[in-house]
């Protein structure tokens, strides 16, 4: 569940593969989107001007969405696909330039949101 930068929404998404877009103020359903993951969501991000939103799944995958129209407008691969790795979280710059994915395999993929391709992996030696 994430609120926008004002509280006035809130998204929510998870196991059933659905995101769901609420007035936080009135407590009403305003939109559920249509289902593009094949595994349940873990994280969710709503971009400041809320015009995109980005989404994460158990099986590695990363969606951008434009939330009017309710569309995937960039698909990522958040985790290596020879692994079965999925994302557990994910983090935006302040400038929402850099997005980081976090996989259950250690490995944190930071992508270049103006570039097609990761613009590098790290993996974790914990």
């Amino acid at each position: 569940i994430r609120y926008d930068k004002d509280g006035t929404y809130i998204m929510s998404a998870g196991e059933d593969k659905c995101v769901r877009l609420w007035n936080a103020r009135q407590g009403t359903l305003v939109k559920t989107y249509p289902v593009e993951h094949t595994a349940g969501i873990t994280d969710l991000l709503i971009m400041r001007n809320r015009d995109r939103f980005i989404t994460a799944d158990e099986k590695g995958n990363v969606l951008m969405w434009d939330s009017v129209r309710g569309v995937v407008i960039r698909r990522f691969r958040g985790c290596p696909p020879s692994n079965v790795a999925g994302v557990t979280s994910m983090a935006l710059n302040s400038d929402e330039s850099i997005l980081c994915s976090a996989c259950t395999n250690g490995i944190v993929y930071i992508w270049d949101l103006a570039a097609a391709a990761a613009a590098s992996s790290h993996q974790s030696l914990v």
